[in-house]
């Protein structure tokens, strides 16, 4: 097995043939090409991989498990959305992907259908309808955009770990572990299997940031600069609120060490990221009288709380968006950990006929992300907060900061508005794994935070299967 792992071709290979056996399996005649650009969408980063100073065999193994998961998921959606319940040319689709679908037609069209209005942001309608305007009607093209953009952001967050990490850390080895927890969080991974907006602004967040440190430490200016403007191109169609948490990272980027050469740059990025937020406001709403979005009601507060499986969260929170700045700011360590663990218990119900295949089974692969989380980033911030470098420890610092904001802005309710910054939090996860496989005493450190949160997660898993409990506790 050593030798096979040597050639570096064996993860490959194993993909390659999952991917196309179980095409050929659920799609006939359409498994040759979608297998096809499937390969594609793998080969395109493993090259750009190989190539890079911080490969490493852990990581590659990470691209493979990740480009397996999501294309066999994708396949499952895809198969039940043109086959099973519905064909290629009307699909069968629910929530925001239904909304992208008919948005995309209206704007192939030129018509302001009765779905125009339904959202704010046109970004990602617009790209649907691109692939309309090129002939192509079927969605599994758009799905493998977003497979391909999730694992060049695996590579960007291992190219992150180069700007992050000082001089007495194994880059390699950090980056590797970092891009295997990435492929390890169910939620993240999950939404590049369904047509839907947030691959891109998770690709755009992420190359805005190595961007940013690449040009403060002048490695290749020209290049990511263009990497920038690239990604703050896409937060602006996409979701242009996402713009100002990049302002964040400007300060903790350009904090370190901080000279007066480097005030130019900063200065010049922080315009950029400002020109992104008037063009991203000015072309974020239709202009139309009967926009009501989603959540927001005729002189009503915004509320993101919606059907039964949030019942017991609207209960324990209470009248959350009446309450004053200061009591969110108490309630933060509450909404944050409401946050992380959705859907996980709240979201009990049983799933319905025709939901993502992808969403079902990773909603209860879950548990592996919480299994590895929480303990790895106690133990980064009880032992080895200051260890890694200040640069680090700034950058943990927004990490945390920019994983907050949609805790404080929505109280925890809608958990995918984090998942974009999740990839940070890899990365702190990444170098936690090698100091503990680099020294194994720091084991049993690390086993007084595992008991811990065996025992809060036994009690979590206990709630989930009985909500009951939960409605007896906040009565």
């Amino acid at each position: 097995m050593k030798q096979l792992l040597k050639t570096r071709n064996i993860d490959i290979a194993l993909a390659a043939i999952v991917v196309v056996v179980l095409s050929f399996a659920l799609l006939g005649a359409k498994a040759l090409a979608v297998s096809l650009c499937l390969l594609l969408a793998y080969s395109i980063p493993i090259a750009i991989f190989r190539r890079m100073d911080c490969y490493s065999v852990i990581g590659q193994v990470a691209l493979s498990f990740a480009f397996v998961a999501m294309s066999v998921f994708f396949l499952l959606n895809y198969w039940q959305s043109t086959v099973l319940l519905g064909t290629a040319d009307v699909p069968y689709l629910l929530y925001d992907a239904q909304t992208f679908y008919l948005l995309s037609h209206d704007l192939y069209n030129n018509t302001l259908g009765v779905h125009s209005p339904i959202t704010p942001y046109m970004g990602y309608p617009i790209f649907l309808s691109w692939w309309l305007h090129c002939g192509i009607e079927d969605i599994a093209y758009p799905v493998i955009v977003n497979i391909l953009l999730l694992l060049c952001t695996m590579l960007l967050v291992a190219r992150c770990c180069g700007f992050i990490m000082s001089s007495d850390v194994d880059v390699q080895r950090v980056s590797g572990y970092a891009m295997l927890l990435l492929a390890m969080v169910p939620g993240v991974m999950g939404m590049a299997t369904l047509l839907a907006k947030e691959p891109f602004i998770i690709f755009a967040l992420v190359a805005c940031v190595c961007a940013m440190y690449a040009i403060r430490q002048r490695c290749n200016v020209l290049l990511y600069s263009l990497l920038l403007l690239f990604g703050l191109v896409i937060l602006a169609s996409m979701r242009t609120t996402y713009l100002y948490v990049l302002l964040l990272f400007v300060a903790g980027i350009w904090l370190y060490k901080f000279r007066p050469t480097d005030l130019l740059s900063a200065v010049l990025v922080v315009c950029a990221i400002g020109v992104a937020i008037y063009v991203g406001s000015m072309q974020s709403w239709w202009q139309d009288s009967a926009f009501v979005g989603r959540y927001v009601e005729p002189g009503k507060r915004v509320t993101f709380f919606c059907g039964d499986s949030q019942e017991p969260l609207q209960r324990l929170i209470g009248p959350y968006y009446l309450y004053p700045l200061w009591l969110r700011f108490v309630l933060l360590p509450v909404t944050v950990a409401v946050q992380f663990i959705i859907p996980f218990p709240f979201e009990t119900a049983v799933q319905q006929l025709g939901h993502p295949i992808s969403m079902t089974v990773y909603h209860r692969m879950s548990y592996l992300w919480y299994l590895a989380a929480v303990p790895m980033l106690g133990y980064y911030l009880f032992y080895w907060w200051r260890r890694g470098g200040v640069r680090m420890s700034l950058f943990a610092i927004v990490a945390a900061a920019a994983y907050c904001i949609p805790a404080y802005m929505t109280a925890g309710s809608v958990s995918r508005y984090a998942f974009c910054f999740v990839p940070f939090l890899a990365i702190l996860g990444g170098y936690v794994m090698w100091r503990i496989l680099d020294n194994r005493d720091e084991l049993k450190r690390l086993g007084v935070f595992a008991m811990i949160y065996a025992i809060v997660v036994s009690a979590a898993l206990f709630i989930g299967a009985n909500p009951y409990v939960l409605y007896a506790l906040i009565k």
